[in-house]
């Protein structure tokens, strides 16, 4: 599951930053079989186009992100795994 989480921004900034979690989560969803091979069954954190952090769980990843004094909403989040997923609606 991909998060993005959004403070109060302007509506520049917003766009700007939809943009850029929007190239991560497509960069993560064009090299998922590369991800897989590297960080199976793990959450990463990408941002750039590049994944920054990695951990096993999300709490995990989220924390690394705020050890490096980093905002964790900049980052496109997503668990790797290569069992199916049940999502709700």
């Amino acid at each position: 599951m991909s998060i993005l989480l959004i403070k109060s921004l302007s509506n520049k900034e917003l766009e700007k930053k939809f943009e850029r979690y929007t190239k991560d989560f497509k960069w993560i969803r064009g090299h998922y079989s590369e991800l897989i091979k590297e960080y199976p069954e793990s959450y990463v954190a990408v941002l750039g186009q590049a994944v920054k952090f990695s951990a096993k769980t999300m709490k995990e990843v989220v924390s690394k992100i705020d050890e490096a004094g980093e905002d964790p909403s900049i980052y496109a989040i997503e668990f790797i795994t290569t069992k199916p997923r049940n999502l709700l609606f």
